[in-house]
């Protein structure tokens, strides 16, 4: 059956989409229960932010490294080499290029071609 102009091909719309352990564990972290220590209603994420920040200062290792990854942010992974994680990928591509104009012309002509070829088009 031919679409009509105006009127849309799904009236109806998405269908929604099933339960996520994501969303689950969200409406769960969200609801309120009594804190332990000082018998104040507090939401579950808060009460299990203060169970990793005890666990860790009680030395628990893996709650400092948590922790630190959190607020800081993981370190940089370096590579044996000179190229390292923290580089990134416009920077290395720049460099890829300049490598084959300067040594290898006719392969960076080809690849080109390929790469504009491939990528007009919308395909990847």
């Amino acid at each position: 059956m031919p679409f009509k102009p105006g009127q849309s091909g799904n009236p109806k719309g998405r269908p929604p989409k099933g339960k996520t352990i994501t969303s689950e564990l969200e409406k769960y972290a969200k609801r309120r229960r009594t804190d332990p220590s000082d018998g104040k209603l507090r939401s579950q994420r808060v009460l299990l932010a203060k169970k990793m920040w005890d666990m860790a200062l009680a030395g628990d290792v893996s709650s400092i490294k948590y922790i630190c990854d959190r607020l800081d942010g993981k370190p940089t992974e370096h590579i044996e080499g000179e190229l390292s994680m923290s580089m990134s990928i416009r920077q290395i591509t720049e460099d890829i290029r300049i490598f084959l104009i300067e040594k290898h012309p006719e392969v960076h002509d080809e690849l080109l071609t390929h790469l504009v070829g491939r990528y007009a088009d919308g395909n990847s």
